[in-house]
């Protein structure tokens, strides 16, 4: 009978101990350590018997060893059987606490402690409990927490932590709190927006002031607000109102006068976002489309795609950029949109879609066995059109799917069922049976879209021109009756859109007049949906469906300019300014120039003050740009100067340096 025997009756995870094992096979392998269970033999190390059938070794417990009394065994993996044990303790090894540094703060403020440090060597720790030395305490199973003091003093502070075994430790750091500082000052603020001259005062407006404290209000009907009694200190003052971009000016608490804060007034567009996937082009409904601005409030606005494929965002800012974000089933597409004032745009982003198996479905005559093309497959509700071999595939995930062919009058449907696994075609023979009407002759029409122009500016019309027509017998036809739209794109900015060109006359042709959007480069295609019968000398004729025109006409519109009028005013009086418009240019204030659309940042300086501004400039508008400053000096004295100086000094020097300036 085997037997082992240890040399300590008690160890810690990681301790190395060491056993005698005998009476075993000879030469043969064997797992010895603590035993978990007969799925996990992990803390189990291979040990071989010796000659004299017994094994010397020593063996480190494993750190996942459990704790408490445990079994050291000798496992045969050939039989998969215990054949010796022995009883061993796994004891428990205390964690370590670290309170972190010591703090300093004010009254009332929120102190953040952090005992992420602390450790335990053999486990985890479970529990964190804090005495914040004012007769308070907080437990938590987070390493960190907050606490504020409402007195001044020294406090010790002491952390005690307890790891997965019960037990503990301890450790203290102080936290040295002190009086805020008095309260001592003001700041007036005035919100005006910039929609004039003459520039109304904002009532209503929110303003925030942020800085060694954060107060929030709203103006009175006069565009004022006073913070009363704020702490000494820089502060940053924000004011929004609806319908205006929200600025910020940095302000001194303690600064004598008013500060004027402007309101530059938004323009609203709408977003047309049509998510579809790239191998089909079929609507993905639920996908997740996601509009965020690019400044600051940083508005985010999130809706998932209707059962059309379609998101909206109406009433959004059009004058500043918007990033674009749509995701579905592990596949996401971004790109950066900014619309013009009062513009709608419409977006068609392709995602993938997983493709993991295909579904064919090829459709034949019962009675001839001949293929049918144009006939109508329809899989989950998508329904697709069989080409000329009769045959039409989709790319779908794993699973069961329903389908329906049909070409009705000439055939009875069918339906059916089939099962589609990863990485594998599924191909479905489907037989329809005639209904005794004979089919007209199919014909793929011809469908050519033509513009009048190639190159036009901003504004400026083309003439679009669609005509279909069609072959038999050695003679084409004209296709009419027939409704064309033409489909465009342009890559930069990225957009698309459709064009309802109307209905073909009696010699297929259909002309309306297109006003592109902005400058870029066009591309357009024709296409109809829906087929039509003819009759040619008794023959009934089917035009089959056309996917698009063949021709693809390019429309390239060289882009408008935009317009920067900015003017300067201290206090309530027009003055000249120095103004630097970044890669343009540097002009004194009031001026007018004409801009290519874009961003430009506006460095402006009157005296000694200074003032930035950024503005997006769209195609063909006008943006007005107005800096505010303080008076310098007011401009009643400064019109009266030579008067102030001819008292001051008196005589006829006085007097003729006076005459003498005026003549230079």
């Amino acid at each position: 009978m085997p037997y082992v025997t240890l040399n300590t009756n008690y160890a810690y995870p990681g301790d190395t101990i060491n056993f005698h094992a005998w009476d075993l096979t000879a030469t043969h392998q064997y797992l010895c350590g603590i035993w978990i269970s007969a799925s996990d033999l992990g803390c189990l190390n291979s040990y071989y018997t010796d000659a004299n059938r017994e094994i010397y070794g020593s063996h480190t417990i494993c750190q996942r060893a459990p704790l408490g009394s445990q079994s050291f065994v000798v496992y045969d993996p050939s039989t998969s059987q215990t054949v010796a044990s022995a009883s061993i303790s796994i004891l428990n090894r205390p964690p370590v606490a670290e309170a972190g540094p010591n703090k300093t703060a004010q009254v009332g403020q929120e102190i953040v402690f952090d005992a992420s440090a602390s450790y335990d060597p053999d486990g985890t720790i479970t529990w964190f409990h804090w005495s914040f030395g004012d007769g308070s305490d907080f437990g938590t199973v987070l390493s960190s927490c907050s606490h504020s003091y409402s007195s001044a003093g020294t406090y010790t502070v002491v952390l005690t932590v307890t790891d997965n075994g019960g037990l503990t430790a301890s450790d203290t750091c102080t936290a040295t709190v002190t009086e805020a500082p008095p309260v001592i000052s003001n700041i007036d603020v005035t919100v005006v927006g910039l929609r004039g001259p003459p520039y109304p005062l904002l009532a209503g407006a929110t303003v925030t002031i942020t800085g060694p404290e954060t107060r929030i209000g709203t103006t009175d009907a006069n565009g004022h607000i006073l913070f009363s009694e704020v702490a000494l200190g820089t502060y940053t003052c924000r004011a929004s109102k609806s319908g205006y971009h929200d600025d910020s000016k940095t302000v001194d608490a303690g600064g004598a006068g008013t500060h004027s804060v402007t309101l530059q007034p938004r323009a609203w567009g709408n977003l047309r976002v049509k998510v579809q996937d790239t191998y089909q082009s079929l609507p993905i409904v639920g996908a997740t489309v996601r509009i965020t601005e690019q400044v600051y409030p940083y508005t985010q606005i999130s809706q998932e795609t209707d059962t059309t494929g379609y998101a909206f965002f109406d009433d959004i800012d059009g004058e500043v950029a918007w990033e674009l974000y749509v995701y579905s089933l592990g596949y996401d597409h971004t790109q950066t949109v900014t619309l013009a004032p009062g513009e709608t745009r419409a977006i068609l982003v392709s995602l993938e879609q997983p493709i993991t198996g295909q579904l064919t479905l090829t459709v034949r005559d019962q009675s001839t066995n001949n293929p049918i093309a144009n006939a109508s497959a329809t899989v989950n509700g998508n329904m697709a059109y069989t080409n000329q071999i009769g045959a039409v595939s989709w790319s779908l995930p794993p699973g069961t799917y329903n389908w329906t062919v049909a070409k009705g009058p000439y055939y009875y449907s069918k339906s059916g069922t089939s099962t589609i696994q990863q990485d594998i075609t599924t191909t479905e023979d489907v037989y329809l049976t005639p209904t005794g009407i004979t089919p007209p002759e199919e014909i793929t029409p011809t469908l050519q879209l033509t513009s009048d122009l190639n190159t036009v500016g901003v504004g400026q019309p083309v003439t679009l021109t669609a005509t279909l027509t069609f072959t038999y017998g050695g003679n084409t036809f004209s296709a009419s009756g027939i409704s064309i739209s033409a489909k465009w794109s342009r890559a930069t900015p990225a957009d698309s859109g459709t064009i309802d060109l109307g209905t073909t006359d009696a010699n297929g042709t259909v002309s309306k007049p297109w006003t592109p959007g902005g400058g870029g480069d066009y591309t357009l295609y024709a296409q109809y949906a829906g087929c039509n019968n003819y009759t040619i000398n008794t023959t009934a004729v089917h035009l089959l469906e056309a996917a698009s025109s063949s021709i693809i006409v390019t429309v390239t519109v060289t882009p408008g300019k935009g317009v920067l009028e900015v003017r300067a005013y201290a206090d309530s009086t027009e003055v000249t300014a120095s103004v630097e418009v970044v890669g343009v240019g540097t002009y004194s204030t009031p001026f007018t120039i004409e801009v290519d659309p874009g961003t430009y940042t506006l460095n402006a300086v009157y005296g000694t003050q200074t003032d930035s501004k950024t503005y997006n400039v769209p195609e063909g508008a006008t943006i007005t740009v107005d800096f505010h400053f303080t008076a310098i000096i007011p401009p009643a004295l400064e019109k009266a100067w030579p008067w102030l100086l001819l008292a001051a000094l008196g005589g006829g020097a006085a007097y003729a340096a006076y005459r003498l300036k005026g003549k230079k």
